[in-house]
């Protein structure tokens, strides 16, 4: 019983740590996707043309401006370029507290494009799209 005690106490703290971390601390990246993944998430459901799925990655301000319409007629221009997809990656350019750049880069049969975006940390702790930049 007293080696129970022991595990449930250590276990304890260590959820008092993680708890601390995430809500006292501000976490912006430990149990939180990075700038980076939710970027580069986006940017596969634009490129598998599943535009109702990338409206989640969207700022709530940014949701209330666009549609799956708008996003597939901003991103369809790309999606011609090029080509057949054979990859996406994506980078973090700069971040602080609240707000992160990013860049996509799509890379197809027929070349490749990048679209910059700008993300923000919004009140329920997760980073998303705040503005998009496609480069022609």
């Amino acid at each position: 019983m007293r080696e129970f005690a022991s595990i449930l106490g250590v276990s304890a703290a260590a959820l008092l740590l993680i708890a601390a971390a995430v809500f006292a601390g501000g976490d912006r990246s430990l149990f939180v996707p990075v700038p980076e993944m939710v970027t580069e998430d986006f940017a596969r459901e634009i490129t598998t043309r599943r535009f109702d799925l990338a409206m989640k990655y969207l700022s709530q301000a940014r949701r209330r401006a666009e549609s799956p319409q708008t996003l597939e007629a901003m991103f369809d221009p790309l999606l011609t370029a090029v080509g057949t997809v054979n990859t996406v990656d994506s980078e973090t350019r700069s971040v602080n507290e609240d707000h992160a750049i990013a860049t996509a880069t799509v890379e197809g049969d027929r070349g490749a494009r990048s679209f910059d975006v700008s993300l923000v940390h919004e009140r329920d702790g997760l980073w998303r799209i705040h503005d998009v930049r496609v480069v022609q």
